[in-house]
């Protein structure tokens, strides 16, 4: 099969599609129909159900006739091959895997229109960006031809390549990536996560709040040079920390592939910080964590979300305990509890065996039934088919839905354009390594909204 990448033949994405046809049996000539229609992905797995079409039953005697199957496109617009995508992978396994799993039975609403209940299905393009602003641009007007009414994405290049394309298409994105400026309540740009700098201030809270020195608490913040990852150094995020007594005495860059990350160390041991406070995914956090060992630095570590997930105790091992994040979903570790993380870890088994579930993972299983959500509001209101505009609509009036226990802390969003509106998660919580095992560390907390910009 052929398959090309601005003009480019991609070997990585040949491989990419035997693999496919080795984990889910999908034929060559099927997928050769599919990805017709997308962009190629290095790493995420596509399944049959979301690609194939169902033919009604019909009589002996009688001639088929043809029904046309009911799809609702998603245009997932994201970084698959380049710097994040250690932390997305994950992510989109776990979207795939649930989104086939939904589509096995199909999506039911009651056409408002007639009446009648009817199904659909949620069929998912993909494609990968490299992280790169030129691919995403490319990559959302294919999926935008192709008729998509909702534009998924999970970082924040992608994010702010599209933020101005979907107004002017009035087609709705929905947004993991973290940035605040992604999700501007001016344009049609939603967050399904706490940005980055929320995320921040829930940690300063917490470490306020437990500590128990005479003198103002000193904290690093080491980071990407990446706009979501450098969201915690904006003056928004360093004026709240200022308010709430924290001392961050130094901040500074660190490669998303680092060799050896002595010189931040150093810098921050001299500057007699207690907290470093990374927005950095998981691979360098492990330098960080190996380099400050090897060197005899002593700090705490904290981060959130995307880059706090399992894998880091694989990554770090022992390093790894007493690691801080946040954790704005349902762990792994609560699967007595939530059915939900069963299901997930179920269909990682079978699809992945030899995989551990991880917060990552339970990531991508949220996002697919959110999306699904969103989809049947949108059908029992307006029925099939369904435009951008429509969409948008039925998200602005989801309130306190906790996806079927995947999000405990919540999703909301609202009609206006104020940052309540855009900003999906009610609550949110820390969690901690401990004894090898990624834990709760605090009870659900509403996530501070007074830290996000000031609309200009």
């Amino acid at each position: 099969m052929r398959n090309v990448i601005d003009g480019r033949r991609c070997r990585k994405c040949e491989g990419s599609e035997k693999q496919l046809s080795r984990d889910y049996g999908i034929k060559e000539a099927k997928m050769k129909k599919v990805m017709g229609a997308i962009i190629l992905s290095v790493l995420v797995l596509v399944v049959p159900s979301v690609m194939v079409a169902c033919a009604p039953a019909e009589e002996a005697s009688t001639p088929a006739v043809p029904v046309e199957e009911k799809v609702v496109k998603i245009g997932l617009i994201t970084d698959l091959s380049g710097p994040t995508s250690p932390t997305i992978s994950p992510i989109a396994e776990g979207l795939f895997d649930r989104m086939n799993y939904i589509n096995e039975k199909g999506i039911e609403y009651q056409d408002p229109k007639t009446g009648k209940t009817e199904k659909v299905r949620i069929e998912i393009l993909i494609g990968d960006t490299r992280g790169e602003k030129p691919a995403a641009i490319s990559l959302y007007k294919r999926h935008r031809e192709a008729g998509i009414v909702v534009a998924f994405n999970m970082e924040s290049t992608t994010g702010l390549a599209l933020w101005g394309l979907t107004i002017e298409d009035k087609i709705p994105s929905l947004n993991f990536g973290g940035a605040f400026d992604i999700i501007d309540p001016r344009g049609w740009t939603y967050g399904g996560t706490p940005t980055q700098n929320q995320q921040f201030g829930l940690f300063l809270q917490w470490a306020v709040k437990n500590w128990k020195e005479p003198r103002p608490m000193r904290l690093a913040i080491l980071y990407h040079d990446i706009p979501w990852s450098m969201a915690v150094i904006q003056p928004q995020a360093l004026d709240y920390a200022k308010k709430l007594g924290v001392d961050v005495v130094w901040k500074g860059a660190v490669s998303v592939f680092p060799l050896d990350t002595t010189p931040q160390l150093t810098a921050i041991s001299e500057a007699k910080a207690d907290w470093v406070y990374m927005t950095v995914i998981q691979p360098p956090a492990a330098v960080v964590m190996k380099d400050a060992d090897r060197i005899g630095v002593k700090l705490g570590f904290a981060t959130g979300t995307g880059t706090y997930s399992e894998e880091i105790i694989t990554l770090a091992g022992e390093l790894a305990e007493g690691y801080i994040g946040m954790v704005g979903l349902a762990m792994p570790v609560e699967e007595d509890t939530i059915p939900e993380i069963k299901v997930s870890r179920q269909l990682l088994e079978k699809n992945h065996p030899g995989k551990v579930l991880t917060v990552n993972s339970v990531t991508g299983h949220f996002g697919a039934v959110l999306v699904t959500h969103i989809v049947s509001v949108a059908l029992e209101k307006f029925g099939y088919p369904l435009t951008g505009s429509q969409v948008r609509e039925a998200i602005t009036t989801i309130k306190h839905y906790d996806c079927e226990g995947l999000q405990p802390g919540l999703v909301s969003w609202g009609p206006g354009d104020t940052w309540d509106d855009h900003c999906a998660i009610e609550q949110s919580r820390l969690g901690i390594v401990k004894e090898g095992k990624m834990i709760p560390l605090t009870d659900w907390t509403p996530v501070p909204m007074e830290i996000m910009a000031e609309l200009k």
